[in-house]
C-alpha cells in the first residue's frame, strides 16, 4: 500500500504506479461498471446515500454563478432551505468539496481552487522526483485529498484533511544529493585555491626601472 511507496528507491516508479493504477480503474468502470458492484456489495447504491441527490438540487439552485453567495454562506439561504426539506436535519455542506467551493465562490472561486490544486500536485511530483520521502508523502495526501472531497467536503474548512494538506504542500528546500554537494565543494575549493594563487603572485616592481 502507500508504506511501499513511501519506501520505493526509485521515485519514477511512484508516479508511474499511480498512472497504471488510475488507467486501469478507469478502464474497469467504463467496461464493467465495477464501482456499482462494489458498492452493491457493501450494501450501497450509486446515489452515495443520498449525495447524488444532494448534488443536483445544489446544481439546480440559482446562486451568482461568477461569484457565489459568499464563504459558509450558501447554507443560510432560500436556496438551501429547498434542499433542507427534502433531508432530514440540518445540512451545512453538500458532501463535495468542489461544488461548496461552486456554491461559495462561483466559478472565479472554484477556478482558483483548481489552479491551487494543479500548483500543488505539480510541486508534490516535483519533490517526489528529486526522491524526497516528504515529496513522496505530500503527493500521497494530495491525492487522498481530491478523492476524500468528491463525498465530502474538506477544503477551505476547519477539517484534519485541509489541514494536513496545508502542511504537506508548504514550500522547503529540496535536498541535493551527496554526489550533487560534493561536487559543489569541490568547484568551491577550486575557486578558492586559483583566488589563493592569483593574490600570492608577486607583483612587478615598478620602482626597479631604471631610466636612460
Amino acid at each position: 500500500g502507500t508504506g511501499r511507496l513511501v519506501r520505493l528507491k526509485n521515485p519514477s516508479l511512484i508516479l508511474i504506479r499511480c498512472i497504471a493504477a488510475f488507467l486501469c480503474i478507469f478502464i474497469m468502470e467504463k467496461t464493467f461498471d465495477i464501482s456499482d458492484t462494489i458498492l452493491h456489495a457493501v450494501g450501497k447504491n450509486k446515489s452515495l446515500t443520498g449525495r447524488t441527490e444532494i448534488w443536483e438540487m445544489a446544481e439546480r439552485a440559482k446562486t451568482p454563478a461568477m461569484l457565489g453567495t459568499g464563504y459558509l454562506a450558501f447554507w443560510n439561504t432560500s436556496y438551501a432551505r429547498v434542499i433542507q426539506k427534502e433531508f432530514d436535519g440540518m445540512m451545512n455542506s453538500a458532501h463535495n468539496g468542489f461544488l461548496d467551493m461552486y456554491l461559495d465562490g462561483g466559478f472565479v472561486g472554484l477556478g482558483l481552487l483548481v489552479l491551487l490544486m494543479v500548483k500543488w500536485g505539480i510541486s508534490s511530483i516535483v519533490r517526489t522526483l528529486h526522491g524526497t520521502i516528504f515529496g513522496r508523502v505530500a503527493l500521497m495526501i494530495w491525492i487522498l485529498s481530491i478523492i476524500f472531497n468528491y463525498s465530502e467536503t474538506a477544503l477551505f474548512r476547519l477539517d484534519p484533511m485541509w489541514f494536513i494538506l496545508i502542511v504537506m504542500m508548504i514550500e522547503c528546500p529540496v535536498p541535493r544529493r551527496r554526489a550533487d554537494i560534493s561536487a559543489s565543494d569541490a568547484k568551491v575549493r577550486f575557486r578558492r585555491k586559483v583566488t589563493v594563487e592569483t593574490s600570492e603572485a608577486p607583483l612587478p616592481n615598478i620602482l626597479a626601472w631604471r631610466t636612460c
